[in-house]
């Protein structure tokens, strides 16, 4: 589950939409790190923060 109230801060997980994709990503300073790799400067204008993740729903 995702807040897009809440604020995203340093060492929370994400969910972005990046390029039309979406993603789960840590937050770090200046920078985005996801399972791909780091999103970072000139990439950081195409990703959109969707909110903040809360909960996992795990499936059996």
């Amino acid at each position: 589950m995702a807040e897009p109230g809440l604020r995203a801060k340093i060492g929370k997980v994400v969910l972005l939409e990046v390029s039309g994709q979406k993603l789960f990503a840590i937050v770090g300073a200046g920078r985005f790190i996801t399972d791909g790799g780091i999103i970072e400067g000139d990439e950081l204008d195409d990703a959109r923060v969707i909110g903040v993740v809360t909960y996992f729903v795990g499936s059996v």
